[in-house]
């Protein structure tokens, strides 16, 4: 290998040698400027989030109470919400109650109702049978009245 490399040297023009050494700091100097580049958006990437962390921070705070807050009446509307629902179970077995009463009222009144209409019937054919019981007393009150007055020999004053 020592050897081709000595074959070489003769052959390579003069002109090679500091282009590739010029080539080479132009590399060496893209990477150190890259290098610097890449710490300082580093250093401003950190003060960001150092400022965003700040204010992430501040809000934790502001948020800490309505968070606590909100956890309290999210309970109390937790509670709020079975205590609802127990008071209409509650509703919902006086309404149940209260039909079957009113059921069994209607249902009594009812009875009572055909109890009174038979009553009515009763007291109608016993009104009608004194009704005409009396209307044939006065009848015969009067036929009486007539045969006596025959017998008397009164007139009547008709």
């Amino acid at each position: 290998m020592l050897a081709m490399l000595w074959l070489q040297a003769p052959v390579t023009p003069a002109w090679v040698g500091p282009t590739i050494a010029v080539s080479l700091a132009v590399i060496a100097l893209t990477c150190v400027v890259l290098g610097l580049t890449t710490v300082l958006l580093m250093r401003a990437t950190q003060a960001k989030a150092a400022e965003l962390g700040k204010a992430l921070q501040a809000m934790r705070e502001d948020l800490a109470p309505s968070l606590r807050a909100l956890n309290r009446v999210s309970g109390q509307a937790e509670e709020l919400a079975i205590l609802a629902k127990h008071e209409a179970a509650g509703l919902l077995r006086s309404s149940r109650r209260a039909r079957r009463r009113l059921d069994a009222g209607v249902d009594r009144l009812t009875e009572r109702m055909v109890d009174l209409d038979a009553l009515y019937e009763v007291v109608y054919d016993e009104v009608e049978d004194t009704a005409m019981g009396v209307a044939v007393a006065l009848r015969t009150a009067r036929t009486g009245g007539r045969i006596l007055r025959r017998l008397t020999g009164k007139r009547s004053r008709r």
